[in-house]
């Protein structure tokens, strides 16, 4: 099934998007495109230009899909706890930290950091960081990191995609026991987060009282 799909996935804007929705709607990395990005370059379907700019600007979209939201919830994402529970409080934690100690030249880590790029990017914009200066550290890791992922494409070739098609097609068991445990994993870690932040709530009332 995984491979079919990488047979069907053509054209510039199937590379867009799925760069644009890596991490956030399609759980894998923008690795994953962009490495499959650079066997179409080697095999001549793609050129270089047209595949870099491309897997470029989905990516920033992506990015600041994920700074916009940190944005628009500001304090909900630092600190409701219901929502960290379902983001995930550990990132959250951990980017905080990040962004913390090195401003918005966090950004320009975060970019590195497989799998935990989203966190970053949103904590970001929830702690203010402006979006002159999360573009500009942004960009300086695509223009690094985006043209190494699809050079090792090119390098590698089918190989590479072999390999992360079995990882793929290895893991989706495990990822449909996750999903259906995870649910109500989740809808119980939210519905305790908010009865201790309501009994919180309620106890700080009476202590006024």
């Amino acid at each position: 099934m995984v491979r079919a799909l990488l047979e069907q996935f053509s054209g510039y804007p199937a590379l867009w998007l799925a760069c644009a929705t890596s991490g956030i709607l399609a759980p894998m990395p923008e690795d994953f495109p962009l490495v499959y990005a650079g066997t179409r370059v080697a095999d001549g379907s793609w050129t270089w230009g047209a595949t870099l700019a491309v897997a470029v600007l989905g990516v920033a979209t992506r990015d600041l899909i994920a700074w916009t939201v940190g944005r628009l919830l500001g304090d909900w994402l630092l600190h409701r706890h219901w929502i960290r529970a379902l983001v995930g409080r550990k990132s959250l934690d951990r980017a905080q930290r990040i962004v913390t100690r090195h401003g918005s030249v966090a950004v320009l880590f975060g970019r590195f950091f497989i799998g935990f790029r989203a966190p970053v990017f949103a904590v970001a914009g929830a702690m203010g960081v402006p979006l002159r200066a999360f573009a500009a550290y942004d960009l300086v890791g695509l223009v690094v990191a985006v043209p190494l992922a699809v050079a090792v494409g090119y390098e590698f070739g089918p190989s590479v995609t072999e390999a992360l098609a079995a990882v793929v097609e290895r893991t989706r068991l495990v990822i449909a026991i996750a999903v259906l445990l995870g649910v109500p994993y989740v809808a119980w870690k939210v519905s305790a987060a908010r009865f201790r932040a309501r009994a919180g709530v309620d106890d700080e009332e009476k202590e006024v009282v």
